[in-house]
């Protein structure tokens, strides 16, 4: 049975921290990220879904997802393609650090220039900053935290007001190849 909404959460025992939201739009799996304290809940990151005939969408074109709940942390494990390319990602929590852990890559078929993944993050709550990524904050719920690279090839910074980027740096080739991204959205 196919679900249509998982979600995974990184608070503490307050209460206090991250939650990721995933949900069926159209034929892609999007995702949101809330900050939260206790029952309630505030947007900072919505993510930026392709059309289904898009060869190379704002983010990854997730179509399917599974939930692992068998280690000891849940994880989403989601695959999808666009055009020729096949995309794979999972995403994780690290409860001790109240992180949501996301793990991407695209088996990359022709030259594209840019590949990564987008969100909406209206610019009161989300800040670039110089070399530490994205710095988020819910002032209603007093939450803050980054955005930032768990892998050395990317580049998150605000593409637009109200948008956010996380690019690849990777040298493209006409010939298949696998580009692999990690991120994550960490509480302070």
């Amino acid at each position: 049975m196919t679900q249509d909404i998982f979600a995974l959460s990184a608070v503490d025992a307050k209460g206090v921290g991250l939650v990721v939201e995933f949900s069926r739009t159209a034929d892609r799996v999007a995702h949101a990220v809330f900050a939260q304290r206790g029952d309630d809940r505030e947007l900072l990151f919505q993510s930026v879904e392709g059309e289904d005939d898009d060869g190379w969408p704002s983010s990854p074109p997730f179509q399917e997802a599974d939930m692992v709940d068998h280690l000891a942390e849940p994880a989403l494990l989601l695959v999808g393609m666009a055009g020729k390319s096949h995309w794979s990602g999972s995403v994780e929590v690290e409860s001790a650090r109240r992180a949501l852990v996301f793990d991407v890559a695209c088996r990359v078929v022709g030259v594209k220039p840019r590949i990564g993944s987008e969100y909406v993050a209206p610019a009161n709550h989300a800040q670039e900053t110089s070399g530490e990524g994205i710095v988020f904050t819910s002032e209603l719920l007093g939450v803050s935290g980054h955005l930032s690279g768990r892998t050395g090839n990317i580049t998150a910074q605000r593409s637009s007001r109200e948008n956010c980027r996380i690019d690849v740096n990777a040298a493209y080739r006409p010939d298949p190849q696998t580009v692999r991204w990690g991120y994550e959205f960490t509480v302070k």
